[in-house]
């Protein structure tokens, strides 16, 4: 099930991301391309449990990932990462909302921006999606533009996303987005 719907009905393969509202893969999303779906296995999947760090590479325009709050944390992280050990963005989520901030050295530059959300819970799994833009980083949570964080030359070094704990990372995956029209043909 997505998000306490109904299981999607098809096979497991290539389709467009999980529309967390409807609980259905077949909802098409502009400048993306298709991904691989598990939702025929998601209950045998393997669940990551919040409770160490967990990290992945990140080679996309965007990253997705679905995440629960793990009951115990009061504020779960996650980054992004450069080559150098910096961090231009870095998500607090707590109940109900988000802090972002940057870190350098080390040391978080408290260029602090709240956000208020209800769908990030300790109950329900929420989508977060992370766009390079022009001004710096757009933040999706299940669909709905939250906040553009500013950040000069927001995509230059980042090499992987990291969740540091209080977050159970379901899927994530990076997107290229796709400048050319799509070629619908059958060759």
């Amino acid at each position: 099930k997505l998000n306490g719907k109904n299981k999607c009905h098809h096979k497991r393969g290539r389709y467009n991301f999980p529309n967390l509202n409807d609980g259905t893969c077949s909802t098409p999303e502009r400048g993306l391309q298709h991904i691989e779906c598990y939702c025929e296995d998601d209950d045998e999947r393997p669940r990551h449990d919040g409770t160490a760090p967990i990290e992945w590479n990140i080679d996309g325009d965007s990253i997705i990932y679905q995440a629960t709050l793990i009951e115990t944390s009061t504020k779960a992280e996650f980054n992004l990462v450069t080559g150098t050990g910096d961090a231009p963005l870095v998500i607090f989520f707590e109940e109900g909302k988000m802090t972002v901030d940057n870190r350098q050295g080390g040391v978080l530059k408290n260029q602090v921006i709240v956000a208020n959300h209800t769908s990030i819970t300790k109950k329900h799994r929420f989508e977060c999606r992370i766009f390079y833009v022009e001004a710096g980083y757009e933040i999706r949570i299940n669909g709905a533009k939250v906040l553009v964080y500013p950040y000069n030359q927001p995509k230059t070094g980042i090499i992987k996303g990291k969740a540091l704990g209080g977050l159970k990372i379901r899927q994530h995956r990076t997107d290229k987005i796709v400048e050319e029209p799509l070629d619908f043909t059958d060759e």
